[in-house]
């Protein structure tokens, strides 16, 4: 007589229980969850524990045996697993699931932000911006939509406070603020910011030279640019914030800086200062420098030569001083304006007058020798002659003197 054995049951063994993370992929695989006595294949199922289904975002592979999915905010829960043999004969195992939800952040905690150049930020989060459902530590971070916080701009960790000194690079940006707790889960608050620059130097003054009796006629409308495109108000002042010299004058009609070179020579310091309507402001700098013409110092009395005899003078070495030390070059014309007689010749390099005037083919002898009758019938006419000092910016003084002819003899000329 022969015996068989009975059918039994599978036989499961404790299942794992899990943490899941919110937002987290989940992977779990049972692996040899149960075993069948008979060695029957084994069917599984998994269900709540009450027996309705398993959540929607949670699934399970019957025949690979592995949960998976990726856990929204929610609550805990418990998963059953039953393995069904051949037979009909089952058994069931279960694991609890605990599930780890991110903080929570409140949208618009911290409203549209407006930065002005050389302003002091200090934004604090409003109390219950971030939550965490567990209690845990959050940990605040920042960085901008399109990459790392700006170098000037500071976040304390602890407590998410955002504080800085706004620089003149400042540019619109979104802030985006993260919170993160101990299990590594984080939400996100942002907001926007508009940034406001002050004006710009687009166009530094050049130093400036203006001639004696010269018109000076300089705009500066194009010097400043306004980032936000705003009216900008010049103010002109000397450097040390005084009062412009009398010659100058500035129109805020144009933005113009004119005046009429004085006679005396001199250098101003020009400060320039543009302020927009938010109260922010840039200068700039540049020099007006004023060139004096040349002055007559020491007449040259009038001169007379010898018809017939090798006459020479020279001017004074002060006959012309230039106020502003630049080089002096000399010409010489007559008055008229016409050149010099071709006997008579004038040295730029030695200011000095050489010639020889003649009576016709008379020698020295036969001039000497002529009545002052004959010789004023006879001799050249006196010449107005004019002697013009030229400095290096172009201007110019003048003297004039009469130049005479005798034929008495004269010390020092020559035949």
């Amino acid at each position: 007589m022969t015996s068989s054995s009975s059918p039994q049951s599978p036989i499961g063994k404790n299942l794992t229980d899990q943490t899941w993370k919110q937002g987290k992929a989940v992977n779990y695989a049972l692996g040899t969850a149960f075993v069948d006595p008979n060695h029957e294949t084994l069917t599984y199922t998994a269900t709540l524990d009450d027996g309705s289904a398993l959540p929607s975002w949670l699934h399970f592979n019957a025949k690979t045996h592995v949960f998976t999915g990726t856990p929204p905010a929610g609550d805990n829960f418990t998963v059953q697993v039953t393995a069904t043999d051949t037979d009909g004969m089952s058994a069931s195992e279960s694991f609890n699931v605990t599930l780890i939800d991110a903080p929570t952040a409140t949208a618009g905690a911290i409203p549209a932000q407006t930065f002005v150049q050389g302003q002091s930020v200090d934004i604090m989060l409003p109390d219950g911006t971030f939550n965490d459902p567990q209690g845990e530590t959050l940990t605040y971070s920042a960085r901008t939509s399109r990459g790392a916080l700006p170098s000037w701009l500071h976040i304390d960790k602890s407590s998410g406070e955002l504080t800085g000194t706004v620089p003149a690079s400042v540019v619109d940006m979104t802030i985006v603020e993260v919170a993160t707790d101990s299990s590594g889960l984080s939400a996100s608050i942002s907001f926007s910011v508009t940034a406001i620059r002050g004006p710009v130097l687009s166009h530094h003054e050049t130093n400036q030279l203006v001639l004696q009796g010269k018109n000076l006629h300089l705009s500066l409308a194009s010097e400043f640019t306004s980032p936000q495109h705003q009216t900008l108000t010049y103010t002109v002042t000397q450097s040390d914030g005084s009062a412009l010299p009398a010659w100058l004058s500035f129109s805020s009609n144009g933005d113009i800086l004119s005046g009429t070179g004085p006679s005396s020579p001199g250098q101003t310091a020009i400060l320039v200062t543009v302020t927009d309507p938010n109260g922010l402001s840039s200068t700039d700098h540049f020099t007006i420098t004023n060139v004096a013409a040349p002055l007559l110092t020491d007449q040259t009395a009038d001169q007379t030569m010898l018809a017939g005899g090798k006459n020479s003078f020279s001017l004074a070495s002060d006959t012309f001083t230039d106020p502003n030390g630049q080089h002096l070059t000399y010409t010489a014309t007559l008055a008229s304006g016409a050149a010099l007689p071709s006997w008579l010749h004038f040295s730029s390099a030695t200011e000095t007058f050489t010639g020889t005037p003649k009576i016709g083919n008379l020698s020295l002898a036969a001039i000497e020798a002529l009545s002052p009758q004959q010789f004023a019938a006879e001799a050249p006419k006196a010449l107005a002659i004019e002697v013009t000092a030229h400095d290096a910016s172009g201007l110019t003084a003048h003297e004039t003197f009469t130049l005479s002819f005798t034929n008495v003899p004269l010390v020092g000329v020559s035949s």
